[in-house]
């Protein structure tokens, strides 16, 4: 079990199961790694209280068919709601707006909910987020990248927000500078009791023991969580 930071700062994008979870056809998320029901991210809780400092923020990704869990987990994990944004995807390229799947309607956005405990105190600074406008002035309409990564825009932004100070992500796929990354991709998994290396997880029975997050497929998917 790894030792955890106390931070003033937690990104988190959740590892949602949708409704298309058995595909691996339009985009299902499946495909690309492990999904976790809902009562499995809330029990995460002592996890992410652990991890988070008297006074912090949550930054908290969602996605529109699952705002309702969304709204309920920062919730069970103790965070309160401030505000929030979308993030309005963009093809690379081009520069159109990217047009989703969905069953009702073709979502083109992600959003971001900022929440907190305690009292965080943040840098005043010039160049807010301007929520949906396009245009040159600070806002999330950026290009999208690899399945469920996130713009780099995020992370600056609060950067400066939050300078020198602690900052973690959850379920990360890449390292970032000056933040204490954790997702699979990364070597290491998330569960209630703490945060563990793969290797870990998988002689204590928390994930199958040939899991591979680089080669893990809905096959395999459909037999875990």
């Amino acid at each position: 079990m790894l030792e955890l930071p106390k931070v003033n700062v937690i990104t988190a994008d959740p590892n949602w199961i949708y409704a298309n979870w058995t595909s691996t056809a339009n985009g299902a998320a499946v495909s690309h790694y492990t999904l976790s029901g809902y009562d499995f991210l809330a029990a995460l809780a002592p996890t992410i209280k652990a991890l988070a400092d008297d006074d912090c923020i949550l930054g908290l990704w969602g996605t529109w068919p699952k705002a309702d869990e969304h709204h309920a987990l920062y919730k069970d994990w103790g965070f309160d709601y401030i505000t929030g944004f979308p993030w309005v995807k963009v093809v690379p390229n081009s520069g159109e707006i990217r047009r989703g799947i969905g069953f009702w309607q073709q979502s083109a956005s992600e959003f971001f909910s900022i929440c907190r405990i305690g009292k965080p105190k943040k840098q005043k600074i010039k160049d807010q987020v301007i929520g949906m406008l396009v245009g040159e002035e600070r806002q999330f309409y950026d290009r999208i990248k690899k399945h469920s990564q996130k713009p780099y825009g995020i992370h600056e932004w609060l950067e400066e927000l939050f300078p020198d100070v602690p900052k973690a992500e959850l379920f990360a796929t890449e390292h970032r500078d000056g933040w204490h990354c954790y997702g699979h991709k990364l070597g290491t998994h998330i569960d209630f009791d703490g945060i563990m290396t793969i290797e870990e997880a998988k002689a204590g029975g928390r994930l199958p023991e040939d899991y591979d997050p680089w080669t893990w497929n809905s096959a395999k998917a459909a037999k875990s969580t």
